[in-house]
Formats: structure tokens, sequence, C-alpha cells
């Protein structure tokens, strides 16, 4: 499945995501110059102007959303937090959930607790 595809679980459509460094062929750890690197390769490999051919608009543009995020250093950093609820699908709430679930309360009795 690509990029804007959806597959059912348990009866809810999500989107397939594709992870901002595979789109753009870096790695997670790339420079500010290798992406401005990889991002212009990638823009003109996929410009509509020069794919009269085939409709290569919807990855371009996902280019430019994986550039405009990547090139921001606070957006890449809660981007490399988020990023594989992202990938899985994990709306807000689900993910709020997901964090809460993961919290016991052995967890929290070191707070209350005096050492």
């Amino acid at each position: 499945m690509g990029q804007g595809e959806s597959t059912a679980e348990g009866g809810v459509q999500r989107e397939t995501k594709t992870c901002y460094y595979e789109l753009l062929e870096v790695d997670m750890g790339a420079t500010q110059q290798e992406i401005d690197k990889a991002y212009k390769k990638s823009a003109l490999k996929y410009h509509p102007d020069k794919n009269r051919d085939r409709d290569t608009t919807p990855i371009f543009q996902a280019c430019q959303e994986a550039y405009s995020v990547l090139s921001d250093p606070h957006e890449r950093q809660w981007y490399d937090d988020h990023r594989d609820q992202i990938l899985r699908g994990v709306n807000t709430e689900e993910a709020k959930e997901e964090d809460s679930n993961q919290i016991t309360p052995s967890d929290l009795i070191q707070f209350i607790s005096p050492s």
C-alpha cells in the first residue's frame, strides 16, 4: 500500500502513512544540508510539469510536506517523537489512551512514597 491508500482495521478506515525520511530518502540523522539536497532531488523528480505522462502531484505534495516538517528543527523533533504513532495512524485520542495505558500504579507509587 502506498501513501493515501487505506486499510481496514477493526472496521475503521486508516490512511497508510509514509515516513518523511523514507519519502526524501534520507536517514533519521540527516543534516539540514542532506535534507535540502534530497528535497531538491525529489522535487525535480516528481514535479508535475516534468511528468506530463503520469500524475505525480500527490507524491510531489507529500515531498513538500516532508521537507516542511524536517527542515524546521521544532517540527522535526515533534515528528521524531511521534513518528511511530503517526505511521501507525493513531489519532490523538488513541495516542493519549495508549500513553496512559503504559503507566502502571507501581510506576506512580515511586513518586508518592518516601525514598
